[in-house]
Order: C-alpha cells, then sequence, then structure tokens
C-alpha cells in the first residue's frame, strides 16, 4: 500500500499517478529523482487546470509560466500554499539541473504534492476525501523502479488521461 493508491485506479489520472507514485518510492532512496517526479506532478495538474478553464497551454510553456498565470494563482487562491508549489519547484528543477536534493527538501516536496493533489481532486469533485499522509508507507528502496530512473521520460507515460473526461469537471468558477 502506498500514499497514491487512492488514485490509482482512476483511468484519467494514470499520468499524474505515475509521478506521484515514482515520487514517493524514489524518496529516501534516490531523492533527486522524487524532487523531479513531484515537479512533473505540479505540472501535470497545472496543465490540467488551464485545460479545465478552457485555455491551452503551449508545449514550451514552462511550469513558472503556468504558476504565475492568473488561471492558475486564482484556482489555487492561497499564498502559503503558492509559496509551497514554488518550493516543489524549485527542488525539482534543482534536482534536475545540479542533482544535490536532499532527503529532507524531497520529502517536503512529496508532502506538499500529496496535499496539493488531493485538495485539487477534492475541489473538483473527482473525490470526497482523501486519507492522511503517511510517511510509514515510503519505502526504504526503490527496488527495480528506482533503477530506471525517472520513469516519466520513457515516453507514454505522461499525460494518458485528461481529468476533463471525468465529466464533473466543468463546474469550475
Amino acid at each position: 500500500m502506498r500514499n497514491f493508491d487512492y488514485i490509482k485506479d482512476i483511468a484519467a489520472l494514470r499520468g499524474l499517478y505515475h509521478y506521484c507514485n515514482v515520487a514517493e518510492l524514489t524518496q529516501r532512496s534516490a531523492p533527486d529523482q522524487s524532487a523531479i517526479n513531484s515537479r512533473l506532478a505540479l505540472k501535470w495538474v497545472a496543465r490540467e487546470i488551464y485545460s479545465i478553464k478552457g485555455l491551452e497551454v503551449g508545449e514550451r510553456t514552462s511550469l513558472l509560466e503556468m504558476m504565475e498565470g492568473e488561471p492558475f494563482k486564482e484556482f489555487v487562491g492561497n499564498e502559503r500554499l503558492m509559496m509551497s508549489l514554488n518550493y516543489v519547484r524549485k527542488v525539482g528543477q534543482a534536482a534536475e539541473h545540479k542533482g544535490n536534493v536532499s532527503k529532507k527538501e524531497s520529502f517536503f516536496a512529496l508532502l506538499t504534492i500529496y496535499n496539493f493533489v488531493g485538495a485539487v481532486l477534492v475541489k473538483l469533485g473527482v473525490v470526497e476525501s482523501f486519507p492522511a499522509f503517511d510517511k510509514e508507507l515510503i519505502p526504504e528502496r526503490a527496488g527495480v523502479f528506482g533503477q530506471l530512473g525517472q520513469l516519466g521520460q520513457l515516453g507514454q507515460l505522461g499525460q494518458l488521461g485528461k481529468l476533463d473526461q471525468l465529466g464533473q469537471l466543468d463546474q469550475l468558477d
């Protein structure tokens, strides 16, 4: 059992689940991979927020550009949460470019993503609630998945489904 298991069987969230699951599986054994996948999960959600609002985002649009955009800031609606999400973005970027993220940094990024994903899915009516994060579920070693590197770059593991396919998501403000 893992923390993100509550979304693993939702077909439209497979891409998101993948990033979140890899972030959790590698948090202790490969903090850089964990931070990168937390950032990728944040980017996945940011793109979906724009999509739900009927706004196109260019393929080369950066996560920072999306996060600084009014649609994202309005959706999040909380300056403190925005600061935490910026931390996830920065730690993920540092992991990608420098490769020196600590376990403590990757844990905070993972915890932030967990709570953000859960809150977004509740807000959108995709789930009624989500369980409290349990750090004891994070494995000491990632096993074979941790050895494969950043799984999100293997191709078809990105956005496999769109949140708007769930039907209820057109009810946003």
